[in-house]
């Protein structure tokens, strides 16, 4: 039998554990990495067939308002859901605080 096997096995756990997660934040930072590199990528092709095509640089013009309004909408879309979802936790939070509050003030009278 090996001596401490318990201990061996707990830092192996450990051990692969911390691996996990480092390889899922580099797996992460790579990935950003690459989108980030895609979508430049991409806006410098935009950007070059701007160019290139002055003859259709008008119906850019005329996307590139479609497209600034369309993200304007999705903006004010975010904001409404993210304004309508916190006003309905409101009450929630407040409940929670109110909770901690009642358990900070029994603790310090049990301990008083």
């Amino acid at each position: 039998m090996v001596p401490n096997i318990d201990l061996i096995l707990v830092a192996l756990l450990y051990g692969t554990l911390v691996a996990g997660i480092l390889i899922a934040v580099v797996v992460v930072v790579l990935a950003g990495l690459v989108l980030g590199f895609a979508a430049g990528l991409f806006s410098i092709i935009a950007m070059d067939s701007c160019i290139v095509f002055q003859l259709l640089s008008w119906r850019f013009d005329l996307v590139k308002a479609d497209v600034e309004l369309g993200l304007l909408l999705l903006l004010c879309t975010v904001l409404r859901c993210g304004v309508s979802a916190s006003s309905a936790l409101r009450p929630w939070a407040e409940r929670g605080v109110r909770a901690s509050v009642e358990a900070a003030r029994r603790a310090r009278i049990l301990l008083s």
